[in-house]
């Protein structure tokens, strides 16, 4: 207990009125305590929840947060996508004017290869009708060749008087194999031009089925571009009704999230509150802490005085046991004194042996269990040196560590270091007594205010530590 909070009783208990007035105050600073430690409870408690609910408002925010960048996300990917879909739909609806000009021209062209064919078609006929009249010159000229040489003869028969005959006739010969020769080329030619507007027309004719195959495909491709337009256009109206809503939602995710981090920043400011609180409280029960002890130091008997007492005898008992170890030459001071904490492997919370361990272990149990089992609101009582060192533990906080971390901590409690306020105080103080007080978990979901009191043991003179217990005031 620090001596700068300690301001003495000034009581003179001259009288018995007096002696009546003081203890009634006395009893008074007792239930001031309780009250104040009820209250540090009742505080702790709500702070506690609060602390749980900021965590939990913090995380609906920071979910809060991530929806509303994920709503960012879907309004900016839906913008994104409606104009991705007013660019197809544009490039759509511009094809299919691509293929609307492209099919009228194919028509046009299709109907320009059926003009053709039929013109070829027309002329195809007019050579057999040059064909025709040339094989009629043909046969005339066959006929003249005849006359002519018929004429020949006759005139040779006919001597000098024929001779001028002879010559028409010849040239009548003559003119008939011309017109032969120029019938035949017509003919030949004929025939070249025959083959040739034949091979025009079937080539035509495959064209103008190629076209009309064109012009159904194009008319196909027509028809899927316009179901793919009409298509896209629905899929923009959904996409423009998507990003509609996103934006929507984005606006009222924006809210809850302001929302959030108002109640957030409201419960924060509470807990702040409830702490500020809670220290003026704790302020006032340790300067109440330092009135009780005061008011035992001056004889006055307070529902701690029973554990002040138990302790200074005990750390009085333990004094004079180690003495008689010592001057019996079974431990050296030395031994007793030994600060050269030695970490005992593999142990996890970390635990540590001196060269007085194992003295411990066998002087103070039976006297730390007696003590122990004398009151049920005294949950443990050990000897700690002056560093907080705890060498031998109640058996109960003495088990064997297993793996588990958390299970170790609260079950094997021996050979640890307590350096703590509280518990270098005990192991320091060299004053009668000392009383503090903390809350202790005691599991399922039960918080008590524990009051710890302790006494130093001294060996020879030379302070070793202290005795210290804690324990509860009207049970749990």
């Amino acid at each position: 207990m620090d001596d700068g909070m300690r301001r003495p009783l000034d009581l003179e208990v001259g009288g018995e009125s007096k002696d009546h007035a003081a203890a009634g105050i006395v009893r008074g600073i007792g239930t001031l305590w309780e009250s104040l430690a009820a209250v540090a409870l009742d505080i702790g408690a709500v702070n506690d929840r609060l602390s749980r609910s900021v965590g939990q408002f913090d995380d609906l925010r920071r979910a809060a947060e991530e929806m509303a960048g994920a709503n960012h996300e879907i309004d900016r990917t839906a913008g994104d996508a409606h104009g991705v879909a007013d660019r197809v739909l544009a490039e759509a609806r511009e094809s299919r004017a691509a293929l609307g000009r492209a099919t009228t021209d194919i028509q046009g062209l299709v109907e320009s290869v059926a003009r053709i064919e039929q013109q070829l078609t027309g002329l195809s006929e007019a050579l057999r009708q040059v064909s025709s009249v040339s094989q009629e010159i043909e046969a005339i000229a066959k006929q003249t060749r005849l006359l002519a040489l018929n004429a020949t003869i006759e005139a040779a028969r006919a001597g000098e008087a024929g001779k001028g005959f002879g010559v028409v006739a010849g040239e009548v010969k003559a003119l008939a194999q011309q017109t032969s020769n120029a019938t035949a080329h017509i003919e030949d030619t004929v025939a070249e031009l025959e083959k040739l507007i034949g091979d025009l027309v079937s080539e035509t004719a495959d064209s103008r089925e190629r076209a009309g195959t064109v012009e159904s495909s194009t008319a196909t491709l027509a028809h899927v571009v316009e179901a793919l337009q009409g298509g896209m256009e629905e899929v923009g109206g959904q996409i423009a009704s998507i990003a509609a809503a996103a934006g929507g939602n984005l606006d009222r995710c924006s809210l809850v999230v302001d929302s959030v981090n108002l109640l957030t920043k409201d419960v924060e400011d509470e807990s702040g509150h409830l702490d500020h609180a809670n220290g003026k409280v704790s302020g006032l029960m340790t300067q109440t802490q330092t009135l009780i002890g005061d008011a035992i130091a001056n004889g006055f008997e307070m529902a701690d005085s029973v554990y002040v007492r138990m302790v200074q005898e005990t750390a009085e008992k333990i004094g004079r046991l180690f003495e008689e170890q010592v001057t019996a030459g079974r431990a050296s001071l030395a031994d007793l004194f030994d600060e050269a904490y030695k970490p005992v492997p593999n142990t996890d919370p970390q635990q540590h042996t001196t060269r007085f361990s194992d003295l411990t272990d066998r002087l103070l149990p039976p006297i730390q269990e007696a003590v122990l089992s004398s009151d049920r609101n005294i949950l443990f009582c050990v000897a700690v040196d002056r560093n907080g060192y705890l060498p031998t533990h109640n058996r109960k906080y003495s088990q064997p560590q297993g793996k588990d971390p958390v299970w170790n901590a609260a079950n094997c409690r021996n050979r640890r270091i307590f350096n703590d306020p509280v518990g270098l105080g005990a192991g320091r103080n060299t004053k009668p007594f000392l009383l503090a007080s903390y809350k202790r978990d005691m599991g399922g979901g039960k918080v008590v205010m524990m009051k710890d009191v302790s006494a130093p043991i001294t060996v020879q003179g030379r302070h070793w530590g202290g005795f210290r217990m804690g324990y509860v005031l009207g049970g749990m």
